[in-house]
Formats: structure tokens, sequence, C-alpha cells
């Protein structure tokens, strides 16, 4: 009697329900002359329901793919926490970091482009960050996927120019225990091999790595794989591309040159970790 003294009652209304268009009995409730009450029948609100808690699991799923992702994809753990908001800001960087954003944004996670562009960061000095910038690209990547999580792979993987190459040499020697499986330079290749972006990290840092016969080979090989797969790379090197030739083989480099289409010269005054001894 209180809530009818208040305009409020309830009463049984035939509607038609948004979801299968069919009319249903619906309890309605009228405040202050307004009708509320569902939309859909008790089927099709049960259906939806079900499609929140398979988008919730799916959801679930997806974020513990993303936490493996970041485990795996072969950045060191000292990077996993380097995003764009754990950057050190410096203002002659500014635009360098905007760039990497914009392409970490863009890039198309789920479904990737044949030619999509390279990126390609350099400076002469080292410490500037550049490592960071290609962790805080791979974390803005990863976070991005909202793949389906059956049958999902990883689009990124980190390697560092130096490491690489000593993967493909310990390949070559013959196991301490026969019976162990070892890593073949074939299954090395093949993993970098259709990943929708590999970053390549310290490539043809002389005091890093020797320029040999084998790093040309082994560059081109993985170079001249993704130029015709027409997959990307994001590069970082504290050298330009004509000393990357030393250690990459000009045939390479020449690929390299097409893919980047654009490099992106790092400079200021301060080093990454300069900064931070500054504010301790």
């Amino acid at each position: 009697m209180e809530y009818q003294s208040m305009g409020m009652g309830v009463q049984i209304e035939t509607r038609t329900c948004r979801g299968c268009l069919r009319e249903f009995e619906a309890r309605m409730a009228t405040v202050m002359g307004h009708s509320f009450g569902p939309t859909l029948c008790l089927e099709c609100a049960a259906k939806q329901e079900d499609e929140e808690s398979q988008r919730q699991e799916r959801e679930r799923l997806r974020g513990g793919i993303r936490k493996h992702w970041m485990e795996e994809c072969g950045l060191h753990p000292n990077y996993w926490d380097a995003t764009f908001d754990s950057w050190e800001p410096r203002q002659q960087l500014r635009e360098k970091v905007a760039v990497c954003l914009a392409y970490a944004e863009s890039f198309p996670v789920n479904s990737i482009p044949f030619r999509h562009p390279s990126l390609w960061l350099y400076s002469e000095k080292s410490g500037l960050g550049k490592t960071h910038l290609a962790a805080a690209v791979i974390q803005r990547i990863i976070s991005r996927w909202s793949g389906d999580p059956e049958g999902a792979r990883c689009p990124v993987r980190y390697e560092t120019g130096p490491s690489l190459q000593m993967r493909v040499r310990r390949s070559y020697k013959p196991p301490r225990d026969p019976d162990a499986w070892q890593e073949a330079e074939a299954d090395i290749y093949a993993e970098l091999r259709g990943v929708p972006l590999l970053v390549l990290d310290d490539v043809g840092d002389p005091q890093k790595e020797a320029a040999s016969d084998h790093s040309r080979r082994v560059y081109f090989h993985i170079i001249d794989q993704r130029y015709s797969d027409g997959l990307p790379i994001f590069m970082c090197s504290n050298v330009d591309m004509r000393s990357l030739e030393k250690v990459m083989g000009a045939a390479t480099v020449d690929r390299l040159r097409e893919m980047v289409r654009v490099g992106h010269q790092l400079s200021a005054d301060k080093s990454y970790r300069d900064v931070i001894r500054d504010r301790n």
C-alpha cells in the first residue's frame, strides 16, 4: 500500500523480446508513471548471461596467454616492466618515443599484412634507452592482442644480435649427453620465421659481436627470409647502415633499407642511466 501511495506498482505485461522478437510475459514495475522491466525473454536472458560468462572466460585465458608470452618472447626479465609509462622522459627523444608508440599502437596484431613496414632505431651513444623502447613496443603489442586463445601464437620475438650468433654457433657442437635434445640451426630459423614482429637488438656493435663470414651468413638468412615473407623487423643498433654492412653484409643491409624505409637516430645529452643516477 505504501508503494502504491508513492506512485509505484507491479504488473504483468506482454512485451516483445529484443533478442528473438517473440512475445513474452514480463513482470513490470511502474514508478511515477514510468514502467521498468526486462527486455529479454527468459531464454534470451539466459543465453546472454552464458555468452557474457564465455566472454569473461576468454578474456581470462587471453590474460594468461599474454603473461606467458611476455615470459617466453625472449625479452630479459629486467625489461618485463619497461613500458612507455615507465620511460624516463628527455626532451630530445620525445619525437622518437612518439614514433615507437605510434608503431606499437598501429601494429596489426591479429592479422599482419604483407610488407608491413619495419622500424630501425640507432644511436652512436650507448644507454639512451633503445632496449627500453623495444621492450615497451613488445609490451604494448602483446597487451593489444585480442585473438582466439585456441592455437594462439606470440606476435613478437626478441633477440639480441650477439646472443643469436651464439645460439647458432652452439647448435654446431655435439651435445654432452648423446640422448639429450639439442637445438639445431634449422630450429632457430624456424622459431624466427613467421612471427609477426622480430625484434633484433644490439645489432652490429663491434664491441659485442665480431664481423665474420658466419655473422653475415646468419643475418642474411634471417633478413632475407623475412624480406621474402613480407614480415617486419624492429631493429636497434649503435651503428649506421653503412657500418652494419661489416657485420650483416651488403646484400642484407640492402634488403633492410627497403624494409625500414626511414631510420630514426636517437641523440641526447644524458643516457637513460644518467637520468636514474641524477634522480637518486
